[in-house]
């Protein structure tokens, strides 16, 4: 349960076609373990090298090298819905890796335990079955030369045809975030009672799971309209509107809002659009509420849906949830310089892309180190729509405070959620009970991550200022080095930006892809012929002599 609402049917999407890799130390996802740890299997690699050349033992017509079930004792009631596996690596009599440190075990001779936290650990997904204490449930395991498979008894029946994303279910457990948003609607509900509005009708621009569509209705809107692009987020919202009882003043479409319109908007005519289709909604909205950012706060295109909604879904006076965000960035040092006495600094070549990714460097901050404080460069007033829709770019310095290599800038954001005023008014003063930040330096919630964008290296020294342009196309939020203020010939560490050779591999796959999104968008057959291949891609990597990584990452893709 979530804020008191049954969630439990997004567990029909919790799958994968291998194993995902999770950090169960550090995720979001509440688990707990049903029985105590079991021996698996167990692989002897130098017996395996000696015996190369040789039959394997054993009929010569199976596929497996083990094949056993195992019978396992329930210490804990529950729902058992997967299995989480790790591994211990000898290497050598006295030293032991382990890919899961809370449970490192010293080994037979007193091999010493030492923690490999890049490996994580593997979750495979089964059919829920029931566990009762004391009881014992049977377990198939089988395996060869390149996977390990887990399987209940009876065995996985249920047909999987979508896949929801993990921010996804993490964000269910968004404790700060959730309880921001419940907090900013139930005084946006209050505040239109009070004005006098009998009938509240609110709209949810990428309700998801239609966790804030539910929160709305719990608050006493009348009516609540979740809009979800994705097919299969909107049939599980639906569902879970469903569980809870409130279907009624629920409604869920699967449109992208920014081509829905109400019988009010401009341009409608007897209810119908131009084209002559009836009109989503019966009425403009009373309050809007949104989640629909990325670690960049822009990459989900939310600038668009919110000056569409604002021209043709919402009111006059309406409520917007989040009401303003503001942009802070900070030039760091984020690169690997030596380990062990080796010089490994040109793997950082490697870190490049065109664009920003996501990092949770609250939980790395060993492997950075800030160069300058954060700086304010943009902030945004959701309900002022010409303002947001126009480019904008402008020059910042920071002043860097030490001595390092600069080869990036973190950016993040904060969310104003503010309840109480209407579109294009002035924000008032920040309330810390319906601010979410996604800052690195304080408590934050799994949902948003911070974005980072690489730059080619740069020595620079403190007290001296490095000059950049903050800009963004309504779409994406960038930053550039001025190379007018900046001597680069005296600057450079050697390092060039990219691998050359890498770097036209890279273009080569991009153009790709978006030869591959154009056909699949535009021809329904070959969007079913690519969605089957991702499936047998994801599910037998080996069988095509595949990285099993980027294949079951291309089918996570497709399905989802």
């Amino acid at each position: 349960t979530i804020e008191g609402f049954d969630m439990s049917y997004m567990n029909v999407y919790r799958w994968h076609p291998d194993a995902e890799a999770r950090d169960l130390a550090s995720t979001a996802d509440p688990w707990r373990p049903l029985s105590a740890p079991f021996d698996a299997c167990t692989l002897d690699f130098q017996s395996r090298l000696e015996a190369q050349g040789a039959e394997r033992a054993g009929d010569p017509e199976s596929i497996w090298e083990l094949d056993v079930e195992k019978e396992v004792e329930i210490t804990a009631p529950g729902i058992w819905n997967a299995v989480v596996y790790w591994f211990e690596l000898d290497l050598d009599d006295h030293t032991r890796l382990v890919s899961y440190p809370d449970e490192a075990r010293a080994g037979t001779s007193g091999a010493r335990p030492f923690a490999a936290t890049s490996y994580k650990q593997a979750v495979q997904y089964l059919d829920e079955l029931p566990a009762t204490l004391g009881a014992t449930l049977k377990l198939r395991i089988r395996q060869d030369n390149a996977q390990i498979i887990f399987s209940s008894s009876p065995p996985p029946t249920r047909p999987r045809q979508a896949y929801l994303p993990r921010w996804q279910l993490d964000a269910l457990h968004d404790d700060q975030r959730t309880q921001a948003y419940a907090t900013a609607v139930r005084r946006a509900v209050a505040s239109k009672r009070a004005d006098g509005v009998q009938e509240i009708m609110a709209l949810d621009i990428g309700c998801g799971a239609a966790l804030q569509s539910m929160l709305a209705a719990r608050a006493g809107a009348h009516k609540v309209v979740g809009i979800e692009q994705s097919m299969h987020l909107c049939e599980v919202g639906e569902e879970c509107a469903v569980m809870n009882g409130l279907l009624q003043q629920c409604t869920l479409l699967n449109r992208d809002s920014r081509r829905v319109l109400s019988t009010d908007s401009p341009g409608v005519k007897k209810g119908r659009k131009p084209d002559g289709n009836v009109c989503e909604l019966d009425r403009q909205a009373d309050i809007l509420i949104y989640q629909i950012f990325d670690s960049g706060l822009l990459g989900e295109g939310c600038l668009h849906h919110i000056s569409m909604a604002k021209m043709r879904l919402l009111k006059e006076d309406a409520q917007i949830l989040p009401l303003g965000a503001t942009v802070f960035a900070q030039p760091i040092q984020m690169r690997i310089a030596e380990v062990q006495g080796f010089d490994l600094q040109s793997v950082n070549r490697y870190r490049w892309r065109s664009g920003y990714e996501g990092i949770e460097l609250g939980e790395c901050r060993e492997q950075w180190k800030a160069l300058a404080e954060p700086l304010e460069v943009f902030s945004f007033e959701f309900g002022d729509v010409e303002a947001n829709v126009a480019p904008l770019a402008h020059a910042v310095e920071f002043d860097i405070t030490q001595d390092g290599i600069f080869n990036a800038i973190a950016f993040w954001f904060e969310l104003q959620l503010v309840a109480g005023a209407a579109c294009g008014v002035a924000r008032p003063q920040i309330d810390e009970e319906t601010t979410l930040s996604t800052s690195p330096y304080g408590k934050k919630g799994p949902t948003w991550t911070q974005a980072v964008q690489y730059f080619e290296e740069l020595q620079v020294a403190r007290n001296s200022a490095l000059p950049v342009t903050a800009k963004h196309d309504t779409y994406s939020i960038s930053f550039e080095v001025d190379d007018s203020q900046v001597d680069r010939l005296a600057s450079r560490t050697g390092v060039p930006l990219y691998d050359p050779v890498w770097h036209a591999t890279y273009q080569r796959l991009e153009q790709f892809n978006s030869s591959l999104i154009r056909s699949t968008v535009q021809n329904p057959l070959e969007y079913r012929s690519c969605a089957e291949t991702s499936v047998a891609i994801g599910a037998r990597p080996r069988d095509l002599d595949l990285d099993v990584q980027p294949a079951t990452d291309f089918c996570m893709r497709m399905m989802g």
